[in-house]
């Protein structure tokens, strides 16, 4: 075993896992990290939904969750979107949206639903499921990866742009709202397996994608460190120079998945770990960087990429292991 020196307060610990990747390759070793308060009971209930669950969003438009479904390792078009009542508890119809190959991070704005699949975005019409547009990463440039891997969505609401992680190749893209015009806007190992994707455009914040690392060296499920929450400022990915600076907005707190944003603390998922963390920030320069990550529950079946609906103040969690998902209530603020 190697041991890491974290910041702060945290204490890496190593931990051995066997949990299978997002496609065929199993974790040999996955790292956790001692994280401060005391861990809340393992999550109950879970809720049945397709074979290897990744991703979850709630929308308000239609009041209703969506999870991608990854279906059966390598198989082509046997991937869907299953959609789900408003409390996350009861599949409203298992296959929404059919016809996608491996499906992972999804976001809605605007009546599209954008759905990361493998090599391409697709746009969905969130009322109907059906298809709205495909664009291929392949071949727009020549530091795309033969093989590419998709991984989240993140959305701009200001401009509509959509951005996309590749976490196997740590690279960035962005695509028009109408999910056209792929665009590669960086590729780079200070990106350490860009998973999760979030754009913070909050009122005195500078505009900005905050990045949940899996952690650097990703091979073969396995991470030379942990991972952190980065962030990049939207106008420096955006300016098309292919050079960003990458600042450091948590400790590393494990190999990250999901992110959201809940008021002022980050909900993110530690997805070997099998934990749902919150960072709150102690100090506001920067922000989140001196926050400890706290469990808020854990015991999760391989945690994959949450969603967060902040009106009824529910994470839903996918369990890649089991085939479920959980609904966790965060409770008042």
């Amino acid at each position: 075993m190697r041991q890491e020196q974290l910041l702060g307060r945290l204490v890496l610990g190593m931990v051995l896992a066997s949990a299978a990747c997002e496609k065929t390759e199993t974790s040999t070793l996955a790292l956790t990290a001692q994280t401060s308060g005391s861990a809340a009971p393992a999550p109950a209930p879970e809720l049945a939904v397709c074979e290897r669950p990744e991703s979850a969003q709630f929308d308000a438009g239609s009041n209703a969750w969506y999870v991608s479904c990854m279906g059966k390792p390598d198989i082509a078009g046997d991937g869907f979107i299953a959609k789900l009542n408003a409390a996350g508890d009861a599949v409203v119809n298992a296959k929404f949206s059919t016809g996608l190959n491996e499906p992972k991070g999804i976001r809605i704005r605007g009546g599209k639903l954008y759905v990361s699949d493998v090599t391409e975005l697709v746009t969905l019409e969130v009322t109907t499921g059906r298809t709205l547009a495909k664009a291929s990463v392949v071949g727009i440039h020549p530091d795309v990866a033969s093989s590419p891997f998709l991984n989240d969505v993140a959305v701009s609401e200001a401009t509509g742009n959509v951005y996309v992680s590749d976490n196997r190749n740590d690279t960035l893209y962005r695509f028009s709202s109408a999910g056209s015009a792929p665009r590669l806007l960086v590729k780079s190992p200070s990106l350490e397996a860009p998973n999760g994707l979030l754009v913070d455009e909050r009122p005195g914040v500078t505009p900005r994608l905050l990045i949940a690392a899996m952690g650097p060296g990703l091979a073969s499920g396995r991470t030379d460190k942990l991972g952190a929450v980065l962030s990049v400022a939207l106008g420096d990915l955006d300016d098309g120079d292919g050079r960003i600076e990458v600042t450091y907005v948590s400790q590393r707190i494990g190999n990250l998945d999901g992110i959201e944003l809940d008021a002022g603390d980050l909900l993110v998922t530690d997805t070997y770990g099998g934990r749902l963390l919150r960072v709150s920030p102690t100090s506001t320069t920067p922000l989140f960087g001196q926050g400890d990550a706290q469990i808020v529950r854990q015991g999760f079946a391989r945690s994959a990429d949450l969603g967060f609906d902040p009106a009824r103040r529910r994470a839903l969690v996918p369990q890649l292991a089991n085939g479920t998902v959980v609904p966790v209530d965060l409770g008042a603020p």
